[in-house]
């Protein structure tokens, strides 16, 4: 028996080694919680023994010298200057035009920053690595998925925010404006036939700046910085997006419910553990010496609440004074003057930690996906403020479901915020449906990081997946319209041979009766 035991471990053991692959990460993006997100995979993949080059502004923490793994570190890029919080609280980006625009602006020298990085032109350079998948946070970085190319491996994009309605072309799915709505908009799923116009316009103008403006100018720097990565043509990003085999998205199955393909899978909650660390001594103290509940107060890692107008800073202040709780506020920023005896301003809050605490009774956030989910996760009632992007939809959600309420942020003042704190704490309903919300997010299937480390490890191991021949066609094709024209085309000669006909035989009729040959009366 023992000997059986001895050769199945080592069967599994070899195995184990015969199956690493070498996976470039491409991680870029500026925003910490982005990073932390793609921590995760980096966790799970290093686990399972494969090898792993990064390419990022972050270091990873969690074991940074894990033989399995090379990190190339780049310059952090400058995104405050072009999306500051203090834009966003004053309304700054309310237009959706420009909100379109701000996105791929960023993108473009985003990706170019990263290019343009001397350890990732090095990197380029080397003809020597080899890749057998690369994972990609897919934050406006198209030029660098010509990675895929120089490394002729395929490509797994990771939605950190929200379902990408630009990565549905890539799948061979064109995105339905009539009930998908733009995430520039504040709208929910059922939208009123004004709103379904204003939608399908806008998606029209996303797509026409993706294609003559953007993708042009994201395929001029790939020939810039890849001219001399591979010899041959540089070939164009649209085909290059081809080699996409999966696209791991930040949403839930039950919620998601627009038109997917198999390999656009649903992996909210992928990022969460069973068990969280226990909070820092100070925060356990301040815990265990408050008379009240806990209210967590957090915008996340890229809204810097200290850019908030000082006179709403002093209403929310008021607001938490006039509250019999003990409030977490997350402030970036020199603190505020005046801050009530019942709340604990720092630059940063272990947030998971904390929300897994059953003495937090409510989380005031901006509704942010990752935030949005821990809540859920952790069965806290939210108070939403959003701010930007998909964090109206979330509190929509929230509401509908009954564990979450929406506060608009020019709607805050002493009285709003400190009715809308009592409302949720005291309303036995929402802990109750925030449970209800709980216990269908985690009833899945398959584990949501169990489930991405399988795609990762499916394509990395078979070079990629057979994908819809829809990925090829143009939209005239895709909507059936050159048969329905053809159809139409038949019906048109039917209908005119029909007409000709009869004025044919009306006609033959009428030149008899003149003869006097026939009367047909």
């Amino acid at each position: 028996m023992l000997p059986i035991k001895f050769i199945a471990i080592s069967l599994m053991m070899m195995s184990s080694v015969i199956t690493a692959f070498d996976i470039l990460i491409l991680a870029p993006f500026p925003y910490h919680s982005n990073w932390l997100y793609m921590e995760n995979f980096i966790e799970a993949l290093l686990k399972r023994g494969h090898y792993l080059t990064t390419i990022s502004p972050f270091l990873y923490k969690r074991n940074p010298d894990v033989e399995n793994l090379k990190q190339i570190i780049i310059s952090r890029y400058p995104i405050e200057k072009e999306y500051s919080s203090k834009d966003v609280f004053t309304g700054g980006f309310d237009s959706d035009i420009k909100y379109i625009q701000t996105q791929y602006k960023i993108g473009l020298h985003l990706s170019e920053h990263a290019l343009n990085d001397s350890a990732v032109k090095k990197f380029i350079k080397k003809r020597e690595n080899k890749f057998d998948v690369i994972l990609a946070d897919n934050s406006h970085q198209e030029s660098l998925f010509m990675f895929a190319h120089k490394f002729n491996c395929p490509l797994i994009t990771v939605d950190i925010n929200s379902h990408s309605s630009n990565m549905d072309e890539v799948m061979g799915i064109l995105t339905q404006p009539s009930f998908v709505p733009h995430p520039a908009t504040k709208y929910g799923k059922e939208m009123t036939f004004i709103q379904r116009s204003y939608n399908t316009l806008l998606y029209f103008y996303e797509t026409a700046v993706r294609r003559f403006s953007y993708m042009p100018a994201q395929n001029k720097l790939a020939r810039k910085y890849f001219k001399d990565a591979f010899d041959g043509e540089i070939p164009d990003l649209s085909v290059v997006q081809k080699r996409i085999s999966v696209i791991l998205s930040n949403t839930h199955r039950l919620t998601n419910t627009r038109p997917k393909m198999a390999a656009q899978v649903d992996i909210a909650g992928a990022h969460l553990k069973e068990k969280y660390d226990a909070l820092p001594a100070y925060l356990h103290n301040a815990i265990e010496n408050s008379k009240h509940s806990i209210v967590f107060f957090s915008f996340g890692s890229y809204i810097n609440s200290g850019e908030m107008p000082k006179e709403k800073i002093n209403q929310i202040l008021e607001a938490f004074r006039n509250t019999k709780k003990t409030i977490f506020w997350k402030f970036d920023g020199d603190i505020p003057e005046g801050v009530p005896e019942n709340v604990i301003i720092q630059n940063w809050f272990p947030q998971n930690e904390l929300l897994s605490n059953p003495v937090v009774t409510l989380f005031i956030t901006s509704g942010s996906s990752l935030s949005f989910q821990e809540a859920i996760y952790h069965r806290i009632p939210m108070l939403i403020i959003p701010l930007t992007g998909e964090q109206y939809r979330n509190g929509l959600e929230a509401e509908k479901n009954g564990y979450g309420k929406i506060l608009m942020f020019d709607d805050i003042n002493e009285k709003t915020l400190a009715e809308a704190i009592v409302e949720i704490t005291t309303d036995k309903s929402y802990f109750s449906n925030v449970n209800t919300a709980y216990s269908k997010f985690t009833d899945n299937p398959i584990e949501p990081m169990k489930e991405a480390i399988y795609w990762i490890q499916h394509v990395a191991k078979f070079g990629g997946l057979e994908k819809s021949p829809s990925v090829n066609y143009s939209w005239f094709t895709y909507y059936n319209l050159d048969v329905a024209a053809f159809y139409f085309l038949i019906f048109i000669i039917v209908v005119i041979f029909w007409i000709v006909t009869i004025k044919l035989i009306l006609n033959r009729y009428r030149k008899r009766e003149e003869r006097g040959k026939f009367k047909y009366y």
